[in-house]
This record gives structure tokens, sequence and C-alpha cells, in this order.
């Protein structure tokens, strides 16, 4: 017994100490507990006596006679408060700060829970013990991957450098398009740690793959996805059993080869015998590009590993695969052992009546939680029973596209009662009804996720019962139903409270759906076609690409067209206002004035306190100009008056843009205005300061740079342009490290210094740039275009119209921006084709959208045909007023390759001819092999909406008759062209119906027929120049008046047979804005 006491004291090796005194403790009492008995008692054996105090329960009371366990009655006890840490600073007046930095780690763990990924992310960044809670708590690490996409996989460049010795594990890595050749330590010093890994697109091969992978004992999961360039070189003898692997990965449990093309069957044995415990298997999308015998040889090989471990594969994916058919099927069904959670396939066979396998295998497979059979047209209602009746734990059945399932297939699809995700999407078959009876029942059940996309069958009885008994969806998808409408998203919002992801992307009517392809002047022509083309066009978002505009009126609620406007029932989010008198109080602010987001007052009469009483009504105001109101001259800042005791300033925060442009101000004036506005991110000082001394410019310039300066960190737009900037000005800019813009335009017109030139240190700055305008700047030369692409990598727009100091070195540098959509390099003299055809072979082809090349004489033809051969996705190409670049040669090769444009410009372009318009009667043909020659008309651009052919005087109405054939054109251009004549303009206005624009300026052919042809077969002409006409007469009055009812602008300077009263004649138009006459 002694023994036995002695060994359990040492087990614990803490608790022995005490273990050991409490014995003594307790021993020694009872020993004098016996003596003071006397002789009255019989001597009791010691063992005994011995065993019975060890079976004894020690007691903490006995332990510590002296303490007093519980107070007195009448006694208070009155302990001092401790707070926490987090709960400090803590005061009796009530004031409470809370230090959450100080939070219990537990608590900071259960709040992390209750939000995503980016979330905990975001709030790492608040402190230390957020970081480490958000970084290293294991659940959370399995969460959050690392994606390495396109970078330089070594030690030396970001970002493997800053990996390669971490002060914390990486256990889940993503590559997707990088190049593993070169040497890194990061696998020696990771390896150990990476549980999941990630190949995708990448250029790795067998070396470096061997490499890899023997640093990487605890790997998981491997997904190799694209990766042709690792099997496509590696040759085995087949003769012998070479390994492909000197090591094992004895922890892979997940392996996909998903989308390889270039492994064999040997690869594959191999590959699976380096990992002897794989329960799970993903080969979708392979052997698409072997033949028929070696894609069947792949699928017995994947059959033979999955029967080889059939005792533990859990997940098989072979979707996307062809030739899996019914002997296949056979095969899966008769492995014993064989229960998969997890299966993916497409089945494109038709099921054959005697004994099918897929059959077989889906009654033996009772353990199925996951089954995705998307795209599988072979599944049939039959089938689906059956799944559905065998596979009793089902969570999640994906049924993407399969056509053959109708409302008999899915009419059991309720009684899954672990079901969480659903997807029927494309399955045209099912009906309302087979939806409302079969899935959605009438007992509610705990869904997560349902995809109904391309089901237009759903009608809104059937969306109230879905969102009624499916109350605890996150994720509905309901793409391009058409039948959804809006009383369907009003029950969405009453009962779906739980949803996270909702797309609706698609699901107006058809109509609208067709609108979204129009621009907005086809729309508001199409919305005269009936009442529900009206009701669309008024679609919400069509509203706001909608602008009113109103010229030369007063604002009179009891005025027309204000009087109109009241009285509408529609919103206006964007309103223009020129030369308008702002002097009386409208309720038409009152009532649309929250609606309002965009407001311009071009040239308007207006006072401050009618501003600020407008912006009051305006709380969703976001952007707000005042164009040439000339602040100085008329009344909006004239009569500004300021307190003694500073500025009077009412707050507008939400107004995010301000535009001053091509104002004379104060500085009171403009810091009043800016103060007025507090969270401004764009600002517009164009053009302004014109009639304003030398002196007084750059005090004001100065303002403009310190307000610059104190919003550095919030601005992102800054058009300072039209306004001469020196070095200075550009130094206090430069030297604002927390500017960082997204836009910019300037004007620098001083020689750059040699010394430490401030523009150069802004351009380093602006790294950020996706719009930079330096029209007119005369300073700008090559070495700042050197700097611009060196340091603003993702610049989309450039605009250098008018740079003269600039050469073909710096043209050429430019197109080597990869990011480059728009480019101007209009009036740029110094330049010659030789920069462009240089810079094209750097650039890059399919981003650059726009160019513009206008009043270059030093361009050729040769020229042109590089841009036509370069740049195919051009949609906007302007080279007008270079006379010399387009022939009608050059002409065929745009006409030929640039079938995108939407915009083309090529006025003055004196050389071309009807031959280059039409590509008849060309000398030379265009393309020219054997016997086939073709050649190209200028009708072949279907996409073109604006046309500017002024100036090409050599064309005649043989080109229009059959040249110009543009269904969709707004916009189009003729003046001085002489030879038109009535017969060209009766074929032009009947192949061009859509056009809004039309120039016949100094066209002397042009007379009352044509103007009566004109207004007949243009509905739509909103703009119509016949400037120098001499051959009109009031005739042609009388047809505008009778037949063009959309008609606002009428140029008729110079015809001097036309009566004066010409503005009273055409009052009856009533959208007439404007005649402008002799």
């Amino acid at each position: 017994m002694v023994s036995v006491a002695e060994s359990k004291a040492t087990t614990s090796d803490g608790k022995s100490t005490n273990s050991s005194a409490r014995k003594s403790s307790t021993s020694s009492g009872s020993k004098s507990a016996s003596s003071s008995s006397g002789s009255s008692k019989k001597k009791s054996n010691p063992k005994m006596e011995l065993e019975q105090e060890q079976r004894k329960r020690d007691s903490v009371f006995t332990l510590f006679p002296n303490v007093q366990w519980k107070p007195t009655a009448e006694q208070n006890v009155q302990l001092p408060i401790q707070y926490c840490d987090w709960m400090e600073p803590f005061s009796c007046d009530g004031r409470f700060i809370a230090r959450f930095d100080l939070l219990p780690m537990e608590l900071i763990l259960k709040i992390f829970k209750q939000i995503n990924a980016s979330d905990r992310l975001a709030a790492s960044e608040a402190c230390r013990r957020w970081f480490e809670a958000a970084h290293y708590y294991e659940p959370f690490q399995r969460r959050m991957y690392f994606n390495f996409d396109r970078i330089e996989f070594n030690d030396e460049d970001g970002p493997i450098k800053y990996f390669s010795n971490p002060m914390r594990t990486y256990p889940y890595l993503t590559f997707t398009f990088v190049e593993f050749t070169k040497h890194s330590d990061f696998w020696l010093n990771n390896g150990m740690y990476i549980r999941e890994l990630t190949l995708r697109c990448c250029l790795i091969r067998k070396k470096k793959f061997i490499t890899i992978m023997k640093n990487l004992p605890m790997l998981e999961r491997l997904e190799l996805m694209q990766c042709d360039e690792l099997f496509k070189h590696w040759t085995l003898d087949y003769s012998t059993d070479e390994p492909m692997f000197p090591f094992t990965l004895p922890h892979l449990k997940h392996l996909s080869l998903a989308a390889c093309d270039y492994y064999n069957e040997y690869h594959f044995e191999r590959f699976i015998e380096a990992a002897p415990a794989l329960e799970s298997i993903d080969v979708s999308n392979c052997f698409i590009n072997l033949y028929l015998s070696r894609r069947m040889t792949m699928i017995s090989r994947v059959l033979r590993l999955v029967s080889k471990n059939r005792l533990i594969m859990k997940a098989l994916n072979i979707s996307d695969i062809p030739c899996f058919d019914d002997v296949a099927w056979h095969l899966l069904a008769e492995m014993n052992g064989l229960f998969l959670t997890h299966f993916t396939v497409t089945y494109t066979d038709r099921i054959p009546l005697k004994d099918p396998g897929i059959l077989k295998f889906f009654s033996v497979q009772t353990r199925l939680t996951h089954l995705d059979l998307t795209s599988s047209i072979g599944v049939n209602d039959v089938c689906l029973q059956l799944i559905v009746e065998s596979c009793p734990l089902l969570q999640v059945l994906k049924l993407r596209r399969c056509w053959l399932l109708s409302d008999e297939g899915v009419q059991d699809i309720h009684t899954l009662k672990h079901l969480r995700v659903l997807d029927v999407s494309s399955c045209e078959r099912i009906s309302d009804y087979g939806m409302r009876v079969g899935i959605i029942a009438k007992r509610a059940r705990p869904f997560d996720e349902v995809y109904f996309s391309l089901l237009n069958t759903l009608s809104d009885y059937t969306m109230y019962y879905l969102v009624l008994i499916l109350k605890n969806l996150q994720v509905l998808d309901l793409d391009s139903n058409a039948t959804i409408t809006d009383t369907s998203l009003q029950y969405l919002c009453c009962y779906s409270q739980e949803l996270r992801n909702l797309n609706l992307q698609s699901c107006t009517k058809l109509v609208v759906q067709i609108f979204k392809y129009l621009s907005p002047s086809d729309r508001r022509s199409a919305c005269f076609v009936c009442s529900r083309w009206y009701e669309a066009s008024k679609y919400c978002r069509f509203a706001e690409q909608m602008v009113l505009h109103l010229v030369g009126v007063d604002f009179d609620d009891f005025k027309p067209p204000v009087m109109n406007l009241i009285l509408a029932d529609r919103k206006y989010p964007l309103i223009k206002l020129s030369r308008v008198k702002l002097n009386v109080q409208s309720k038409f602010w009152q009532n649309y004035g929250p609606f309002v987001r965009e407001i311009t007052f071009e040239k308007c009469m207006i006072w401050r306190e009618r501003v600020i009483s407008l912006f009051k009504h305006m709380p969703n105001l976001r952007v707000a100009r005042f164009v040439e109101c000339d602040l100085l001259r008329d009344d909006l800042f004239r009569t500004w008056k300021f307190f003694d005791n500073g500025l009077y300033t009412i707050d507008f925060p939400a107004v995010e843009s301000l535009s001053l442009a091509k104002n004379n101000f104060s500085q009171l004036q403009f810091e009043s205005m800016v103060e007025m506005m507090p969270n401004l991110t764009r600002v517009d000082f164009s053009n302004c300061f014109r009639q304003v001394e030398t002196g007084r410019k750059m005090f004001l310039l100065s303002c403009i740079q310190k307000f610059i300066v104190r919003r550095q960190f919030v601005l992102r737009s800054v058009n300072i342009s039209g306004i001469p900037v020196d070095d200075i000005f550009l130094r206090g800019l430069a030297d604002a490290t927390g500017l960082l813009l997204d836009e910019l335009s300037l004007t620098y017109l001083e020689k750059m210094p040699t010394r430490e030139p401030a523009i150069i240190d802004l351009f380093r700055r602006q790294t950020s740039l996706r719009f930079l305008d330096v029209t007119s700047s005369t300073g700008i030369t090559d070495f700042c275009l050197e700097q611009i692409v060196r340091y603003i990598t993702d610049l989309r727009v450039l605009v250098m119209t008018g740079c003269w100091g600039i050469s073909d070195y710096g043209i050429k540098q430019i197109f080597r921006l990869q990011h480059l959509e728009t480019l101007n390099l209009s009036n740029c003299i110094r330049m010659s084709k030789h920069g462009i055809m240089d810079g094209a072979a750097f650039s890059n082809r399919a981003i650059l959208k726009e160019l513009h090349l206008e009043l270059l004489d030093t361009l050729d033809e040769e020229c042109v045909v590089k841009i036509g051969a370069n740049f195919p996705n051009l949609t906007v190409l302007n080279i007008g007023g270079s006379s010399t670049c387009m022939t009608d040669w050059s002409a065929q090769y745009i006409f030929c390759n640039l079938v995108n444009l939407e915009h083309l410009n090529i006025e003055r372009s004196t050389k071309l001819t009807d031959a280059g318009f039409t590509g008849i009667d060309l000398p030379e043909k265009t393309f020219s092999i054997w016997d086939v020659e073709e050649t190209f008309a200028i009708d072949r651009l279907k996409k073109l909406r604006v046309l500017k052919v002024s100036g090409c005087y050599r064309m005649t109405d043989f080109a229009l008759r059959y040249g110009f054939r543009f269904t969709e054109l707004k916009e189009l251009s003729l003046s001085r062209c002489h030879q038109i004549s009535e017969a060209g303009v009766e074929r032009l206005v009947s192949t061009c119906p859509a056009l809004e624009y039309l120039d016949l300026s100094e066209c002397p052919n042009i007379n009352d027929n044509c103007v009566k042809m004109i207004a007949i077969q243009l509905k739509r002409i909103s703009t119509l120049k016949l400037a120098n006409c001499p051959l009109l007469t009031e005739s042609c009055l009388e047809y505008l008046v009778a037949c063009c009812k959309n008609l606002k602008y009428l140029y008729v300077r110079g015809c001097f047979k036309l009566p004066p009263d010409i503005a009273e004649r055409l009052s009856k138009i009533p959208t007439m804005r404007q005649v402008y006459k002799s």
C-alpha cells in the first residue's frame, strides 16, 4: 500500500509537493486523535489506520482553520471595483472611451467571426493585436489565399523577395501566369508550412517542379491547371518502371489536373503512385485533343485509380470529358466499397433502355452530398427521380443546362431535407407550376443558395412563394429572367432579409434590354412608337443619361417651359441652364431638387443668395458647374457681400465636383465658394482670368495652389488648362506628397529649367494618373515624355494638342504605354510619319481606341496604311486637315481594317476622289491575288456615327449614291463639297435615315428641293447648316415648318435670297432654339 501511494504521488509532477504535505498533515491529525482516546479504546492496526487516512477526503476548511470563510450577518463587504484595460479611461461623469485595441483576444476573435475575409483584412490594419487575430488564427487562415498573378518569381524582385524570409506562414498559395524559371529560396523557407498549392497557366518544367515538390512534405491539395509545359517535354521510357518523382507526397489528399492536354497514361499512373492517400481527383476538361483510342485509355486509367483507392476515395470530378459512356458508368457502379460524397460529371449520351449504367451507379451511391450534373443533356426525369430517392443526404445539387428535365423530374426535389444549394438554370422545360410545386413546395426549408437564371417561366406568384418559404436565402440568381417585374422585387425586399448576393442582371422586359443598346437620341425617337416603349424609355438608368437643357428662358412657374415641367411625372437628374435668368422663386426646385445630381449654369444671371437657396433643395447634388458666368462682370459675385468678422459660408458636403471654367473671380469669392463644398474631389479652373492683369493673375494662381495643397489628400482631378503656369506653381504641387491625382490638365509655356525642373518632379510623383492633358504646352519636351512613360505606366488618356516641343523620339516613346486608350497629337508640327510608324511596333494594338492626328501635313499615305494595319480596334480616327496623307489608296486600307470605327474625320483631304470612297474604277486594286481583286467602300464601316468629309471637293454625287449607306450615322459634314447636287442629296436622305446633324454649307448646288427632301425624309434632324447656299429661297422655310418637328439649330448665313423675318416664320417649330442668319 505504501508503494502504491508513492507511485501515485510521483505521477503528477506539479502536485507532488502539495499532496505529500496534505498526507503528512492528515496523518499527524489522526495520530493525535487516537492518542487522546486513551486506554478506553483498543489499539488498532497501524496499517489499517494508514489506509483509512488515505481514503479520507481532505477539506479545504480544515486546512486553513484561521481563515474566516463567512462574514457576520451585520458586516457589509465592499470590494474595490477593478476595470479591465480595455475599459480605461473611465470617469464617473458618464464619459467612456473604450480601448478596443485592448479587448481580450477571445472577444476579438468572436467579433471577427461575424465579418467576411475582406473586412477582416481591412480591420487588421488598425493595430497589432487585430492584425494577429486576423492573420494567425487558423480558421481565418483557411479562408485566406495568397494569389500571385503575372509576377517575376525570383528573390531579387518584388513581391517574392518580401515573402522569401517571412515572419509568418503561407499555407494556401495560388500562382497564375507565373514563369518558374529562376532559383528562389521561397520554397525552402516556406515549403514545410504549405498545405495547398495551385498553379494555373504557369510556365514550369520537370526539373523545377521536382525541386518545388521536394520542399512540400505537408502538402494536402495540389492543383495543376493548364500547365501544358510541365508534361509537354516530359518523356518517359515506357519499357521500364521509371519513377517520375524521387519522393512521395504522403499527405496529399486532393489532386487536380484540370485542362492539362499533354499528359498521357504513363504520366498519370506514375503521378498517382507518388500520392498513396488520394481521396479526391479532378480531371475535368481533359483528353479533348486526344484521339478516341487514347481518350478511352485515359478514362480507363482514371477508373483504375478510383478502383484502387475506392475505400478512401471521397470526391471525383470528370466533367467535360467526352466519351464517358455507359460502360464507364457500369465500371464505377461495380466498384464495391466506393462511396463518394462529391461527384461532378457531364453526361451527354442518351440513357440506354436496357440496364443503364448511370441508374445503377446512383442507386449505389447513397452517401452523396454534392452532385454536379452541369450540361448533362442526357439526364432525364427518370434519372433525376432515382437520384432524389437514392441520395437523401444531398446538400448541393446542380442541374444547370440539363435540357431534358421537366416538371415530372423535379416534382420530388422538395423531399431532400438536407438540400442547401440548388441550381436549375437554363432548364427551359421546367414550367412555373413545376417550380412552385416540385421545388419550392409549401414547407419551409433552410436553403442557402438558389440559381434560377435564364428561366423565363417564373411568375410573380412563384416569386412570392419563393421568398415566403425560403426565408434564409443568402444567394439568389435570377439573371436574364425576362418575367421578373417590380412586384417580384418588392417581395424580395420585404421578406428576404438574409440575402447577401442578389443577381437581377438583365431581368427587365425585352424592350428595356433592346433600349440599352441604343443611344439617348435613338431611345427618344423610339419612345413615340407606343406606350410600352415610352415607359421603357423612362427607365431610371436611361433618365440619368438625359440632360434637361434650357436655353434663353425665364425660370418662372407661370411661363413655359417651366410651367409644363412642374406638371411632369418624371425626374431630371442632369440639368443645364444656358442664358437663363433665375430671379423668381420656383416650386420646380422643391419638387425635383432632391433628384438632381448634376447642374450646370452657363452664362446665367444668378445671385449668390439664389445659388445657396437652390443648393439647399439639392441634398444629393454631386456636380456643380458655373461656366462663363464672368463672376466679376455679371451679377453672380458682383453683389457678394462679406461680413466684417469673416466669410459667411454654408456647407454642401454632398458636392464632389466644382467647375468655375471661363470665369474671373477674386480671392474672397474663390475661397467662399470652395469652403461651401468641403468634400470636393474634382475642380476645374480652366481658361479663367482672361482679362486680368499679370500680377493679379499670379496672386490668384497662388490661391489655387494653396487650395490644392490644403486638399491634397482628397483631390483626384485638377483642371487648370488655359492658364499658363510657371515653375514656381508646379513646384508647390510637386512638393505636396499627399497629392495623388487621377486626372490632370495644365498648360506649361515656359522653357523647362535645366536644374531640378518642377514639372519633371510632378510627373514622377503622379504615378496614379489615368488622364493627362497638356494642350498647347510648348514647354513640354521629349524628356518630359520619357518621364511620363517611365513613371505613369497606367495612363489611359494623353492629350498633347499643340505641343510644338516634341519630336519623333518623344512620339515613339508614347506608344510604349501599354494601357493607353486615347492619344491626341493634333497640331504637333515637329513630328513626322516616322514617330508613328516606329512607335506602332511597341504599342498595345488591342487597347488603343482613339487616335487624333489633326492638322499634320507631315504625314503621308504610308503612315495611314500603317495605322490601319496596327490599330484594328480604333473607334475614333481624326486626321482632318492632313491634306497629303489621305488618298484613294490609303483610304482603302482604312475601310478594310478599321471596321469598328464610330467617328471618322478626314476633312480637307483634297486627294480623295469618288474611287476612294466607293472602291469603283480604282487604277490599282487594293488586294489582288491571281485573278481575285477586291476593293472596299466607305459603307463597310457599319458602326460609323460621325463622319466629317468637309473640304473634299473632288467628291461628287456618285460617291453619295454608291458609297454612303449608313443606317446608324448621326452626324455628317459635307461643307465645301462643291460638286454635290440634288441627285446626291436625294440618295443620301434615303440611305442615311438617322441623321441628326447635317452640314451642307458652301455647297453652291443646294436648292429648295434639297431642303424639301431633307425635311421630309430626315425626321430626326436637329441641326441643319446651310450657310452660303445662294440658291435657297423662302420656299424652303415652308418645308421646314411643316415637316421638321425636332429642328433646334438652323444656319443660313450668306443665303441672301431668304427674307429677313426667318426667326418669326420658324417660331412655329416647338423645338427651335436658335436661327443663325446674316
